[in-house]
């Protein structure tokens, strides 16, 4: 008897933990879908932002080298 309940128990320890390892492999390849998905996503958004983001920053080139500051106290 002491045999055949450490035999049942031994069973489902071998199989939780099997079951543990199966679903643990799922999560971790369902977590690299998606990783590899927002990382398309964020390719893409960059390479359609990049070209805005220049022309914006090519717009507001302001050289302001010898004027004085506008933000300086009264009397200097």
């Amino acid at each position: 008897m002491g045999k055949t309940i450490i035999g049942v128990v031994a069973a489902g320890v071998v199989s939780g933990l099997l079951g543990f390892f199966a679903w643990q492999s799922l999560t971790l390849i369902d977590v690299d879908k998606r990783t590899e998905r927002t990382a398309l996503k964020v390719d893409q958004n960059y390479h359609m932002i990049k070209p805005l983001w220049e022309q914006f920053i090519e717009s507001r080139k302001i050289v302001r080298v010898d004027d004085k500051s506008s933000n300086r106290p009264k009397g200097q």
